[in-house]
């Protein structure tokens, strides 16, 4: 009798993990999530975190620039939000997860009197709420962007590059080590090209500690007059260059840069060779990855990413990598976009590679989404692999009319471990995903009215159906909230000056307006 028991709950433990199989097969979607808060939502950055994850994007539409962090749940379904005015979050890199809730890095986008604006680190509570907001980096005709931060103990390394706007019109890559505490400017770290040839553009990207305690990045530079160099540089913490390689005329860098247990490097580069071993090279420009070693002075290999093909032979100089993510089994994905030439259409794919450079298996998306009865385009901007192997990816669909080029969505694509939306997808097979969407309108949902404006005391709504609402500063500071109401009475002890109102429906936004209170 005790065997038979073992037996049968050996059969229902058996029943229990297929099922946990089945379920786990079937956690993968895609859908596109419309914001409603600008002509052109554009995806920067996914952040994983406990029980889902977290994305940051920018929605534009008029003069400045509105963005938010938006919380989801496993499913993909949308939890909250927090909106920033005249803020851009950074490309890449823009989010970390802290002990006491998230931190952000982006920089204004209107430009002051002198030319300029600054960049801006704000740390949220785990409600989003603004703990603390710090300006970085302030210079006169100096404006700064593309803001990254990663952290590392008891210090976040953020990184920036900031335009000269003067005559010269000369940029420079900037890496700030901080206190993670205080925000307390530890080591100053500023990169751009020799006195002898002074770039006109310096463009850094990935910058991360290595496993002998110094730091790595990948660059662009463009001189006045030169051709564009691409370069792999390590530094130390005072900023001393330890070593580097240079390629000539490579066009794309993007978060391409990863390192291996041993401290090797891995990068897409449209066409080395390098200077450091002439003979590897794309001669068709197609693009790859490329690996050297930990020191930077010699290439281990380099291989082709060319794998789709079409009637039309196959695509060349059509790739765009958008970066490349460690897996947890030791192997790398990249992810990224490729121009389908015969019929004229930008995919996204995921390539998984091993450290020897073999292609384990590749995916292109193709996704037919209809948005008003338009056929889009969509294309990754970051992916991440969740713990349990699945891969979750953030993209951005277009519209690819002319007449309305900026009109776009954010995409959200769950896979299998396998890169799969269903179980068992062929290895270059085009995954094709089809979502219709039904919208009001392409253009910024800006419904209702407000009133008056300038305000004094009572704020007056009409025209619009919302079911809470949320005050705060420019900052993005939440000052008050509350369920739907005609009349919001503003509290004396408001101070004068311009704030934001939310007005949401389903926890989704549904009009932003600026009021000013006298």
């Amino acid at each position: 009798m005790f065997k038979n028991t073992i037996n049968r709950l050996s059969i229902i433990f058996l029943i229990i993990l297929c099922f946990m199989a089945v379920v786990t097969a079937q956690n993968t979607f895609s859908k596109f999530v419309d914001f409603e808060a600008g002509i052109a939502d554009n995806p920067a950055t996914l952040l994983l975190i406990k029980d889902g994850f977290v994305v940051s994007a920018n929605f534009s539409g008029d003069t400045s620039i509105v963005s938010s962090l938006m919380r989801f749940d496993g499913k993909g379904e949308m939890r909250d939000s927090i909106v920033f005015s005249d803020f851009v979050i950074g490309s890449s890199e823009s989010l970390i997860e802290t002990d006491s809730g998230y931190s952000i890095t982006g920089n204004r986008w209107l430009l002051d009197d002198k030319l300029s604006r600054s960049n801006r680190l704000i740390h949220l509570d785990s409600e989003f709420s603004v703990m603390r907001d710090t300006s970085l980096f302030y210079m006169a005709y100096m404006p700064t962007n593309t803001i990254g931060i990663q952290k590392y103990k008891d210090e976040n390394l953020i990184y920036f590059e900031t335009i000269d706007r003067t005559v010269r019109r000369d940029t420079k890559g900037y890496i700030y080590l901080l206190d993670s505490e205080t925000d307390t400017v530890k080591q100053r770290i500023v990169m751009k090209g020799e006195s002898s040839n002074p770039y006109v553009n310096y463009d850094i990207r990935r910058p991360q500690q290595t496993p002998d305690s110094n730091y790595v990045y990948i660059a662009t530079a463009k001189a006045v007059d030169g051709p564009q160099l691409f370069d792999v540089i390590k530094i130390n913490r005072n900023g001393d260059i330890q070593t580097k390689i240079t390629s000539l005329n490579s066009q794309i860098i993007n978060n391409t840069l990863v390192q291996d247990e041993a401290g090797n490097f891995y990068f897409y580069n449209r066409d080395t060779p390098f200077v450091i071993d002439s003979a590897i090279s794309f001669s068709d420009m197609s693009g790859g990855i490329t690996k050297v070693n930990a020191n930077l002075d010699s290439v281990i290999w380099s291989r082709p990413i060319n794998r789709f093909e079409n009637q039309g032979g196959p695509i060349k100089n059509q790739y765009f990598p958008r970066g490349i993510l460690p897996a947890r089994d030791g192997n790398f994905i990249a992810y990224g976009d490729v121009q389908d030439n015969s019929i004229f259409k930008r995919l996204s794919f995921l390539i998984k590679f091993d450290q020897e450079g073999e292609i384990l298996w590749t995916r292109f998306f193709k996704p037919t989404t209809i948005i008003n009865g338009i056929i889009r385009e969509s294309s990754f901007r970051d992916c991440k692999e969740l713990p349990d192997g699945r891969i979750l990816c953030l993209g951005q669909s277009d519209n690819p009319l002319k007449e309305i080029p900026f009109d776009s969505e954010i995409w959200l694509l769950m896979l299998d471990e396998e890169g799969c939306l269903e179980p068992g997808c062929e290895m270059d097979v085009i995954i094709t995903t089809t979502t219709t969407i039904s919208t009001s309108s392409t253009l910024p949902t800006q419904s209702g009215r407000i009133y008056p404006n300038p305000v004094t005391d009572v704020l007056h709504i009409e025209d619009v159906s919302f079911d809470s609402y949320v005050i705060s500063d420019l900052v993005g500071r939440k000052l008050l909230q509350g369920d739907f109401d005609t009349e919001i009475s503003l509290p004396s002890s408001l101070p004068s000056g311009m704030y934001i109102l939310q007005l949401q429906e389903n926890n989704r936004l549904k009009s932003v307006f600026k009021f000013l209170k006298e």
